[in-house]
């Protein structure tokens, strides 16, 4: 916990209560003076001030750099945890499958929209154009699946007991 000060001199408790939803660091605000508290995500934290929804809280200037460092420290270690790291790396796999996706579909909708036009020869051309994107993309997955194998087992693990689930409902 740190505690800082308004520019009026109250004081403002800040305490790092660990990580939240979508790999928020979250923190309690307190002014006991005030008998104000509220929770807030890492990205509440500007600056000079604290966003709590309604009540905006001035930090003082002097208390500025402190602020920013305690926030810092407690998002590297957010960062550092297991659940985190594991998160990250998951979205970094949807994010190549959605790539695949994506260049998938834009070509068979390039393609079908040459061949509305009846510029069928187009529709080889631009195949040929998204394929070599498409073997990029597959082979950015097939790479990131060889280095983080733990992340395909997970959701290999998850999609068996989601059919498992469906064949005993």
């Amino acid at each position: 916990m740190i505690t800082v000060h308004t520019p009026s001199g109250k004081s403002i408790e800040i305490e790092h209560t660990g990580l939240g939803m979508g790999g928020n660091s979250n923190f309690a605000v307190r002014v006991p003076e005030a008998k104000f508290s509220a929770t807030v995500w890492d990205r509440a934290i500007k600056a000079n001030v604290i966003d709590c929804g309604k009540t905006k809280i001035q930090i003082a200037d002097s208390d500025v750099d402190a602020v920013t460092e305690y926030v810092a420290q407690a998002k590297a270690a957010d960062a550092a945890t297991p659940e985190e790291q594991a998160r990250r790396l998951r979205g970094e796999r949807e994010s190549l499958a959605s790539r695949i996706a994506g260049l998938a579909e834009a070509s068979d909708d390039e393609s079908n929209a040459a061949w509305e036009r009846g510029a069928e020869k187009q529709c080889f051309a631009i195949r040929a154009q998204y394929d070599a994107k498409l073997d990029a993309a597959h082979a950015a997955l097939r790479e990131f699946d060889a280095a983080h194998p733990e992340v395909l087992a997970t959701i290999n693990q998850e999609r068996e007991a989601a059919m498992q689930r469906l064949i005993n409902s």
